[in-house]
């Protein structure tokens, strides 16, 4: 890609802060994967930040309010991104006119779209008015340009949310909203929401706002009511009006911070920006992100890599949302996170990316879990604006615990830890799909088919038992772990011997009629006996115990030959994460030359540099960090310390591990047809096995693999450990 007459096109379009990048920040692209369900947020954005300003369309929306091609409606604060299911956020839109203000027809053709890191910037064609947008971590910089004319306008619609408008209980809205003029011209208040993904519990959010200029005339709105001498409104359907004369100034700059605590705060949170100097304020966005990008180096490799790999890198420091400091719940001097959506999704590959190049924000994460067990009883799957929202799955903040102490995490109290997981496996939830387990599981030792997703669960708990085994052990609590290890082999109760695939029956032990790998149900996402996925997509999920898995396959040629049917058929689902352990599972059969393979395959077809290039939602990260992995050829056993090798795609890398500690991966004579491993080297000695522990590397290590065009016996002879052999 030629990026210099790109770069020249857009200064051209009148976006004066969209300037060369020197850092890797010049490598991220935020438009790639904002269609065709990637739904990733293409405006700025700061680390784990709690303000994301971006562009919104008008509903229906996807979950991050946005889709190319639309008119845009306005540009609102906060988003997801990532994520599916119903639209949450999209809050205090900010819609600028000119002539009479329009309420609610105001969505307008746009142009010249531009983004980079710490900046998104537009024209609305309608109103012939620039729109550029950065950010700090808790409130926005918005700079409108417009035309000459003395009725230029900046509404703030407190209504506004993200919603899919499905006519559904689920369908976010405002159900309340408060704004206020002060003596020095600025507003504040809050709106009161409802609605989207993952539970339907109301949720406050507060706002302040300030104009670098004094406006001509402000004014407010109730409904359909214009008042012009109000100095606050209040209702679901309640905004806010400014009026500028552009003639001699066509720029206009407005300020929105947001808080989660009170208004006084949010008015506090404005000073995270304390100028208005907004190319400054990219700036700082940028040298930021190149601090956190600069913690993985990629050299060698081809221009689409850099793009892909520094674009999916900057992808996993979006969500989970930091606001420490700001727990409305209760007082909490430690970490606090909102937005786990999911650790479903999330602990298979995001989060051992963070404890490798970001130990301290997966310590912060961990005990933001904790502090949540404190004041609410129970660890949470998924924790939305406050509150504990659909459980996917397990109890899977078991995997991050177990994770944090088999790789020696410091500052998490395990003991904590330990008390909250085995609460998981001693006390029935009253509500399983919140937090906890079902209580048939403690009974059976299963889900039995009349539970929704009862077989996926089941799945699940067996490897969070191991999970909360490994944790027991490393707290020296050996005859509990031996217990949990047992327990954790529930998971072959569901494993259908003729069928070879674990399947579903009911709690008289009666297998469930009609088998087909891909079974389903109708939306398929919802069962009946597997979440979001088929028989096909969970036949591999026993990670603690593959030896096992593939004693009942028959051995290792019949399983690799099991996993190639995966493939081939086409069951193989990139886009989900019930399997995206599955190309690398060939290890535990002595075949690392079929991982390399299929790896390699999918960087190439299911991760593109386009709008549409994500193979599925992002899932706050985890595809973005599946990508990386597979890159670096280092694919991580979450729950455990172990790392499974492959073939990396990149020719050398660098990850940095902590202060003097850095893991250095080099790939010599690597080629698109110099794909397999011949030898590997570890800090300068053979190493033949095709994977290796986090004690291996985290004090700083080198691994250079030898490239070759055809399979070698590198790897075959002592596969990874499991559970029984």
């Amino acid at each position: 890609m030629n990026r210099i007459p790109i770069l020249l096109l857009l200064l051209s379009l009148g976006f004066p802060a969209l300037r060369a990048q020197s850092g890797l920040t010049r490598y991220v692209d935020p438009f790639l994967g904002v269609d065709g369900g990637g739904n990733v947020l293409p405006g700025p954005c700061m680390p784990f930040g709690m303000v994301r300003p971006g562009p919104d369309i008008p509903p229906s929306n996807a979950t991050t309010g946005y889709q190319s091609g639309q008119p845009i409606d306005g540009f609102s604060q906060n988003h997801l991104s990532g994520t599916g299911g119903g639209g949450r956020y999209g809050h205090f839109m900010l819609i600028p006119q000119t002539g009479t203000p329009q309420l609610t027809d105001h969505a307008s053709p746009a142009s010249g779209e531009a983004a980079r890191v710490g900046y998104y910037g537009v024209t609305l064609d309608r109103w012939g008015i620039q729109a550029e947008l950065t950010c700090d971590e808790r409130v926005s910089l918005t700079a409108f340009t417009f035309p000459a004319t003395d009725s230029a306008w900046v509404l703030l619609d407190l209504e506004r949310v993200i919603t899919r408008a499905r006519g559904r209980l689920d369908d976010g809205r405002c159900i309340d909203a408060f704004a206020q003029r002060h003596a020095d011209g600025s507003l504040s208040g809050y709106g009161i929401y409802i609605g989207g993904w993952g539970h339907q519990e109301p949720y406050r959010v507060f706002f302040a706002l300030e104009f670098e200029q004094q406006p001509v005339a402000q004014a407010g709105w109730e409904g359909e009511t214009y008042l012009p001498s109000a100095s606050s409104v209040r209702g679901p359907d309640a905004g806010w009006m400014a009026r500028f004369d552009t003639r001699d100034q066509p720029r206009i700059q407005v300020k929105v911070a947001l808080s989660t605590l009170h208004e006084a705060q949010a008015r506090a949170n404005l000073k995270g920006i304390p100028h208005w100097d907004f190319d400054r304020q990219v700036a700082k966005v940028v040298a930021r992100w190149d601090e956190v990008l600069s913690r993985i180096e990629i050299r060698g490799a081809s221009e689409e890599q850099y793009t892909l790999f520094y674009t999916a890198l900057y992808r996993c420091f979006v969500m989970p949302t930091d606001i420490s400091g700001e727990n409305p719940a209760w007082h909490t001097e430690g970490p606090s996170y909102w937005d786990y959506y999911a650790i479903w999704d999330t602990y298979r590959t995001l989060h051992p990316l963070l404890t490798l190049i970001a130990e301290d924000r997966q310590v912060d994460m961990l005990n933001s879990l904790l502090d949540i067990y404190r004041h609410r009883g129970w660890l949470p799957d998924a924790w939305v604006v406050g509150d504990y929202a659909h459980k996917q799955g397990g109890t899977n903040a078991d995997v991050l615990f177990a994770d944090a102490a088999a790789k020696g995490l410091r500052g998490v109290d395990y003991e904590l830890a330990y008390e909250a997981m085995l609460k998981q496996i001693e006390v029935p939830s009253p509500w399983p799909r919140r937090y906890g387990r079902h209580p048939s599981y403690l009974s059976l030792g299963y889900c039995p088919s009349t539970v929704m997703c009862g077989s996926s669960y089941t799945l699940e708990y067996a490897y969070n038992d191991y999970c909360i085994a490994q944790l027991a052990r490393h707290l020296g609590k050996d005859a509990m772990a031996h217990h949990l290890e047992e327990m954790s082999l529930n998971c072959y109760e569901l494993f259908h011997p003729e069928h070879k695939y674990f399947w579903a029956k009911d709690s008289a032990g009666i297998w469930a009629p009609d088998f087909s790998p891909e079974h389903h149900g109708d939306p398929w996402w919802e069962g009946p006996y597997f979440y979001e996925g088929t028989p096909a997509h969970y036949a591999t999920y026993v990670p603690h115990d593959m030896a096992g898995l593939i004693r009942r396959h028959g051995g290792a040629e019949a399983f690799v030959a099991f996993l190639d049917q995966l493939f081939d058929e086409g069951w193989y689902n990139q886009g989900n994460e019930p399997d995206i352990m599955a190309p690398f599972l060939y290890q535990y059969a002595g075949r690392p030359d079929k991982s390399a393979e299929r790896v390699q395959h999918l960087l190439k077809t299911e991760y593109r540099v386009a709008r549409d290039g994500w193979p599925g939602n992002d899932d706050a990260g985890c595809m973005s960090s599946w990508y990386i992995f597979a890159s670096l050829g280092l694919y991580p056993n979450a729950g455990q310390d172990v790392y499974l090798l492959g073939s990396p795609a990149v020719p050398e890398a660098s990850l940095w591990l902590g202060p003097g500690r850095n893991l250095r991966i080099k790939a010599w004579g690597l080629s698109p047809e110099n794909r397999y491993v011949k030898a590997l080297t570890v800090n300068g000695q053979p190493w033949d096995r095709c994977w290796l522990q986090h004690g291996d590397i985290a004090e700083g290590a080198t691994l250079v693999f030898e490239m070759g065009p055809e399979p070698s016996d590198w790897g075959t002879h002592t596969p990874p450990p499991s559970l029984t052999k």
